[in-house]
């Protein structure tokens, strides 16, 4: 065997047949059975057709995992076919089946929709376009970076390095390729480098700061950025991150919107209702801040967004906050509130939704309604608020439980509407009269039910989530009404 790695008391060992095994203390620890052994950070990467498996420099096994073969994984993006050869090797053929680049990595793909191409050789990434010809060769070196194994990204890496591609008309980056039909400038910044970035173009509304708080949570662990101007204003800018998918799964985000002059009142008001449609209409779209900023060399508007998931397990409090109000008494719940100091009115503001939700997901039938009512009073007065989607998020909640709970969903619905709540909120592209029509038609209520609760609804205002758009747009003489796929 012939050692081609020493790293302290291991070795990457290869045998006469090309594969390659790992030593450490002198015993071998993985035989010559792998077409990739990698050292990485903090373990080894040990990959073969149908298993990776990472080994710690204690030299133990710290994930294995078994790769099922999928005839997709041979495809590329916009037809460009990944190619594997008997050593495992990874090369790229054009739609017409022509060689760009050999089987030669141990990892490629191309980006979906750009002339980019991703390769991977041990840990050494590199970059080429579709002609075959290296681009992205001017990373930027950061040394906390955690990207080093994918600089310049299209997907979601789980880093602390926020890459903001700007797709605007005069874009700027530490280096350049074909993005989405147009030259784009990429760029790397630190989480906490991005965020001071965001907060200094913001030099007319800065960002709140819970905005900046929420995108500098310790549990926020997946960033990107993207930038986009238009002269047609920033209904036009959102459209286009529309078009490239940028909304395809549940994100929260901050936005700076860029003018050449500073914005009046007035436009600063439509601004935030056009984003205000944004969220009605896509999918759990999260806007936690738009702030404002004065760039002369903008034509139109310039938005950059700023994607970005938290997620953790909860803790203790968590999970008792998340049924808070379902399982006390009224005399338990003064008493929590009374005492409570940490985040009071989050937790009073989550106390009334769990108990106007209450009950809505089971088959239980013992909740009395007049101790429900007792305790919505109550947390109403302690202070708690009502969310402005309280009427749609209720129709939401008892979907498939209509025939066990339709009494008291009714009340609570009633309630509701007493107390002031919209009967008009929209989510995902659909107010509450979406919904119930939308219910009866995939087989989920009785038509007799969902009548019932939409006639309650109509004789307070509701109307239809096209409806709803349309009168707003009248409102602000926009003559064509528009609308955000969901």
């Amino acid at each position: 065997m012939e050692t081609i790695e020493e790293f302290n008391k291991f070795r990457i060992v290869r045998d006469n047949g090309g594969l390659l095994g790992l030593i450490f203390n002198s015993e071998v620890i993985e035989h010559c059975e792998y077409n990739e052994i990698t050292r990485m950070d903090d373990y080894f990467l040990c990959r073969k057709a149908d298993m990776e498996k990472q080994i710690d420099f204690n030299g133990k096994t710290c994930m294995s995992a078994t790769l099922i073969p999928d005839p997709a994984e041979y495809e590329g993006a916009d037809g460009y076919i990944i190619v594997c050869n008997k050593n495992q090797k990874y090369g790229l053929l054009s739609p017409d089946h022509k060689e760009i680049l050999p089987a030669i990595y141990d990892n490629i793909y191309k980006w979906h929709d750009c002339d980019v191409i991703y390769t991977r050789s041990g840990n050494r990434c590199e970059y080429f376009n579709t002609a075959g010809n290296k681009i992205l060769t001017n990373v930027r070196d950061i040394p906390e970076a955690e990207d080093k194994l994918e600089p310049y990204y299209d997907g979601e890496p789980q880093t602390n390095v926020v890459q903001l591609m700007d797709m605007s008309s005069n874009c700027v980056g530490e280096d350049y390729c074909d993005c989405h039909g147009v030259r784009a400038g990429l760029s790397r910044r630190l989480h906490s480098e991005h965020a001071a970035y965001i907060q200094n173009l913001a030099n007319v509304i800065p960002f709140e700061q819970k905005a900046i708080d929420s995108f500098m949570a310790w549990d926020c662990y997946i960033f990107s950025a993207f930038a986009v101007d238009s002269e047609k204003g920033v209904s036009d800018c959102l459209k286009q991150l529309e078009e490239i998918e940028c909304f395809n799964a549940t994100y929260q985000w901050n936005y700076v919107v860029l003018l050449p002059t500073k914005p009046s009142d007035e436009q600063i008001e439509e601004v935030r209702w056009i984003f205000k449609c944004l969220e009605q209409d896509t999918y759990s779209q999260l806007i936690s801040d738009i702030a404002f900023g004065v760039d002369e060399d903008v034509k139109g508007v310039k938005v950059i967004g700023t994607r970005y998931f938290c997620d953790h397990w909860p803790s203790d409090e968590e999970f008792e906050d998340s049924s808070r109000g379902t399982n006390e008494s009224l005399r338990e719940l003064k008493q929590f509130f009374d005492s409570c100091t940490n985040n009071r009115q989050k937790k009073l503001d989550e106390a009334l939704t769990n108990v106007i939700h209450e009950n809505y997901d089971t088959t239980e039938m013992g909740k009395d309604w007049s101790m429900k009512s007792a305790k919505l009073e109550l947390l109403l007065s302690l202070g708690a608020t009502l969310s402005q989607n309280a009427v749609i998020n209720l129709i939401d909640r008892i979907i498939f439980s209509i025939e066990h709970t339709k009494d008291s969903a009714l009340k609570t619905l009633t309630w509701l509407i007493e107390k002031g709540a919209n009967v008009n909120g929209v989510s995902n592209g659909q107010s509450s009269l979406n919904l119930l029509d939308d219910y009866v038609q995939k087989g989920y209520w009785e038509t007799e039910d969902a009548e019932t609760f939409k006639n309650l609804l109509l004789a307070h205002g509701a109307k239809y989530a096209k409806e709803i758009r349309e009168e707003e747009c009248r409102h602000r003489g926009i003559s064509e009404a528009f609308f955000f796929k969901s």
